[in-house]
């Protein structure tokens, strides 16, 4: 019996994880029509244009970032579009966030990818599914550079005097190390679980007020610096949130 309980669960762990996953699309999925896509065109024009310009790569002068090719992907790569949606509410236009409407960046959006030629696909972008998109190379995601700041999702456990993240999918870039708003707990609550293991040096100390003791064996998001070396993996926390009691 107790093999037989072990082989249910396993079997149900699995099937969860690949649900998980299941819920977490890519831009090359079709996340946008090409109707969004159009208003999101005239939206540019209207609000983006002088500073962007009509090849997106930024007028002269206005130290505007370029929007298009590997430039703008280096940026943005393994980020779901929720981050760069709120890139768009907060800061752009640029001085004049407040003229363009939620709706409006949302169309700029699709328009922004379309430029990009990720592909169109029969439903418009919705703000609630944004967090559930990842954007990625055409060749799937990579792993971020050494030193990049990240925002991992995963399983906290203690080995000995270590603390592990476990259970950790490609961690996407973190653009505010330091804070988490609630959008962005609701984006990693719905991030899929994965295979990859990551030490966290120095997390008894590393964030004032917090105490891991009293979230182990949390689901949580650590944000921080990625190391990779071979057999030592790590992330030099800067910020720690629980996201689910339980990792089961």
């Amino acid at each position: 019996m107790p093999a037989i309980v072990l082989i249910v669960g396993l079997s149900a762990a699995i099937l969860l994880q690949q649900s998980e996953q299941a819920r977490m699309k890519t831009v090359w999925d079709g996340s946008y029509n090409a109707e969004q896509a159009a208003r999101g065109q005239a939206a540019y024009r209207q609000g983006c244009l002088s500073c962007h310009g009509e090849d997106f790569q930024g007028v002269a002068g206005t130290n505007a970032a370029v929007l298009i090719g590997d430039r703008f992907l280096e940026r943005w790569r393994e980020d779901d579009l929720g981050e760069l949606f709120r890139f768009l509410q907060v800061s752009m236009p640029s001085r004049a966030a407040s003229t363009m409407t939620d709706a409006a960046k949302l169309d700029v959006l699709a328009y922004l990818l379309q430029v990009n030629q990720f592909p169109a696909g029969t439903s418009e972008l919705a703000i609630e599914n944004l967090g559930k998109i990842q954007l990625t190379g055409k060749d799937g995601p990579k792993p971020l550079p050494n030193g990049t700041i990240v925002r991992a999702v995963g399983c906290l456990s203690q080995t000995g005097g270590t603390w592990i993240l476990d259970r950790v999918a490609e961690p996407p870039r973190a653009h505010n190390p330091d804070d988490t708003s609630p959008d962005e707990l609701k984006s990693s609550e719905s991030r899929p679980l994965g295979a990859l293991t990551f030490r966290l040096p120095g997390l008894d100390f590393a964030i004032p007020g917090v105490k891991p003791r009293d979230l182990r064996n949390h689901k949580v998001q650590i944000k921080g610096t990625v190391y990779r070396q071979s057999g030592n993996d790590r992330i030099n926390a800067r910020s720690l949130a629980s996201l689910a009691t339980t990792c089961n």
